[in-house]
C-alpha cells in the first residue's frame, strides 16, 4: 500500500483592508512630515523599496495563480517586465525608488484614518479592519504595505 504525501503550503497572512486615493494630496507636506520622526504625531515611519511593495502584492497574485490555476511563472522576470512597462509607458523607474508610509500607533475608525492621512498630505491610505491606519506617500505605487504595523493596534 502506498502512503499518501502530506503537503503543507504556507501562505502569507492577508489582513483585510480598505484603500482609497486622495484627490488633492500634498506630497511636499507628507515628505516634510516623514523626513524625521515627529513624536507629537504618535506614529512610526517605514521606508522600503517600491520593488518590495510590488513584490509583496505580486507574491500573493503568483501564489494564487500557481495554486489555483496550476500555472507556473518566474516572479523575478514578471516584476522586471512591470518595471520595463512603467519606464517605457509612464516614465517611472522603480529601481531605487523608496516607498514611505506612516502608521499611526493607535487604532482608529475608517473615517478618522481618512481625515488623519489627508491632513498629512498623503497620496492614499490603507485602513486595516483591525483599526490600524497607514498613510501612503507619493512614491508608493500600490497603497503601501499589506501588513498592519501599528504599534498599539494589534487585535
Amino acid at each position: 500500500m502506498r502512503r499518501g504525501r502530506n503537503y503543507t503550503t504556507i501562505v502569507p497572512p492577508i489582513m483585510t483592508s480598505t484603500v482609497a486615493i486622495f484627490d488633492k494630496p500634498e506630497p511636499r507636506l507628507f515628505v516634510a512630515l516623514t523626513e524625521s520622526s515627529v513624536p507629537a504625531l504618535r506614529c512610526s515611519i517605514v521606508r522600503f523599496p517600491v520593488s518590495q511593495e510590488l513584490a509583496a502584492h505580486g507574491s500573493r497574485e503568483l501564489y494564487h495563480r500557481r495554486h489555483h490555476d496550476r500555472a507556473h511563472g518566474d516572479e523575478g522576470s514578471y516584476w522586471d517586465g512591470v518595471d520595463a512597462v512603467l519606464r517605457r509607458d509612464y516614465d517611472v523607474d522603480i529601481r531605487g525608488a523608496i516607498c514611505v508610509v506612516m502608521y499611526f500607533d493607535e487604532c482608529m475608525s475608517l473615517n478618522d484614518c481618512r481625515m488623519n492621512c489627508e491632513s498629512t498630505g498623503s497620496t492614499s491610505y490603507r485602513w486595516f479592519h483591525n483599526g490600524c491606519c497607514e498613510c501612503v506617500g507619493p512614491d508608493c505605487l500600490n497603497h503601501g504595505h499589506m501588513e498592519a504595523k501599528c504599534s498599539n493596534c494589534l487585535h
